[in-house]
């Protein structure tokens, strides 16, 4: 994050009102320049707090700042990823009138040193969470959340540090829970970074296959949105995401292809293309892709997709 950081940290620096927020970067066993840059930002500025732990992933990262955070409200923030100008002044706004539990914003799309705006596809407002997930199509997956700390304290929400992929739909799934309310603010707060060599794009076998524990969090904690199609989609398209969408990019060897025979033969994968198969949605590619999954032979299956994309 050596690249990143100090574009991170700027964003919050020039934040008007933001006096009283704390910036807690953790640095997970880095092993570049990325300690040291945070050392001399925070001689500079009271409100930085760094963590500095041996590398445990994404997800143990992320409880360790939250065990120690004092706010009234989280935001998740990757280390390439940056603030809108005002992005905290916006959410203090909101939050000074409605007292929200978790707050959903736009984004920028930040690439090729342009900024492209992606609006939420629904409109600004407060949504019972019941009703939200009713009207959307799909969970937006890049927006960040603002989240009430009061409710992960008290229900003691954390993320698994098993899980190296999916983490924060998982963690959300978990959160939404115990609130009842959603505000939604369809202006970007934040840019989003992409780059080719993000854990995204770039298959890793040991990650990946923790899609399976995300899956299996997210049905268990969504019992009351299985029947959303929203939620059928949404865990669709994380699970091809790490799985079998991107392994079809890169190679067809036999270690891939038994990684793939392996999370296709999981129960949890089995329900999820059975949900997106069977149950009602508009989403007619991912059914055709859950219908070729679900009738095709696993390894045989892969590979002749495989050779007709590159083909």
């Amino acid at each position: 994050m050596e690249r990143f950081v100090v574009r991170c940290y700027h964003s919050l620096a020039m934040q008007r009102d933001a006096d009283d927020v704390e910036f807690i970067f953790v640095n997970d066993g880095s092993s570049d320049n990325t300690l040291s840059i945070l050392r001399e930002i925070k001689t500079k500025d009271k409100r930085v707090v760094i963590i500095d732990q041996n590398n445990a992933g994404v997800s143990v990262a992320r409880n360790s700042a939250l065990a120690i955070a004092k706010g009234e409200y989280v935001y998740l923030l990757d280390g390439d990823d940056y603030l809108t100008i005002d992005a905290i002044f916006e959410i203090k706004q909101l939050l000074r009138c409605y007292n929200h539990d978790i707050i959903m914003s736009a984004y920028n799309i930040s690439k090729n040193n342009k900024e492209i705006f992606k609006p939420l596809p629904f409109s600004e407002g407060v949504y019972e969470i019941k009703d939200f997930w009713a009207n959307i199509s799909i969970f937006p997956t890049a927006p960040q959340l603002v989240y009430r700390m009061d409710v992960i304290r008290t229900q003691n929400i954390r993320f698994d540090s098993a899980i190296k992929c999916g983490e924060v739909y998982a963690f959300t799934i978990n959160y939404m829970k115990y609130i009842d309310k959603i505000c939604i603010l369809n202006k970007p707060t934040f840019n989003y970074f992409q780059r080719t060599d993000s854990a995204i794009h770039i298959p890793n076998f040991h990650n990946d296959i923790t899609v399976l524990k995300a899956l299996s969090s997210i049905y268990d904690n969504g019992v009351e949105l299985v029947g959303c199609r929203a939620f059928i989609i949404t865990a669709f398209k994380l699970m091809c995401g790490f799985s079998y969408t991107k392994y079809l990019k890169y190679s067809s060897d036999v270690n891939t292809v038994e990684y793939v025979e392996k999370i296709i033969s999981s129960d949890i994968v089995k329900r999820c293309i059975k949900d997106t198969l069977l149950k009602r949605h508009n989403f007619i590619k991912e059914r055709l892709l859950a219908l070729y999954m679900y009738i095709m032979p696993k390894r045989m299956g892969f590979k002749l997709l495989y050779w007709f994309i590159r083909k």
